[in-house]
């Protein structure tokens, strides 16, 4: 029997690879300036007290940007999917979630254990633990997060 497999090995190409690079800076960097100007324009000054406001403003542009770039490269230079259609075949969404929720219960049960085993106290910092802001990181981080950075950095980079 034959070997039809056939091994050329990693092979880097400098174009690429720097355009990559490039268009991750600019969809990072350019997202943070965009939301400090527009948070600046509305006179918001708690987004300086805020780093969630901030993180939310600067995702949804870079979220903006990423499917600006995207449709750029679709239509004048790359055409290509960049993996925005929905999956093919059987989806395994209730499967992750049900999983991310099992893996949060017991990373923050067994943080609650060892801090409790290890008799660590919490330092003292500036931030204040309310509902507020833990239902607003949850839900950055949670919900907000995967898209706005799944998109630019998974559809556009890798594609």
């Amino acid at each position: 029997m034959k070997n039809v497999t056939t091994s050329q090995g990693l092979r880097l190409k400098p174009i690429p690879l720097l355009v990559t690079v490039l268009l991750g800076l600019v969809l990072t960097i350019g997202s943070a300036e965009a939301a400090a100007l527009v948070l600046r324009l509305l006179h918001l000054r708690k987004f300086k007290q805020s780093i969630l406001l901030f993180l939310f403003v600067q995702h949804g542009f870079q979220l903006h940007l990423a499917l600006i770039a995207i449709a750029v490269l679709k239509f004048w230079l790359v055409p290509a999917d960049y993996g925005l259609r929905w999956p093919r075949g059987k989806s395994y969404i209730l499967p992750a979630l049900l999983w991310g929720l099992g893996l949060a219960i017991a990373v923050n049960a067994g943080n609650s254990w060892l801090d409790s085993i290890l008799h660590v106290s919490q330092a003292t910092s500036d931030i204040t633990y309310t509902h507020r802001t833990v239902w607003g990181w949850a839900t950055f981080e949670g919900l907000y997060v995967g898209p706005t950075e799944e998109i630019p950095f998974r559809a556009l980079l890798v594609t």
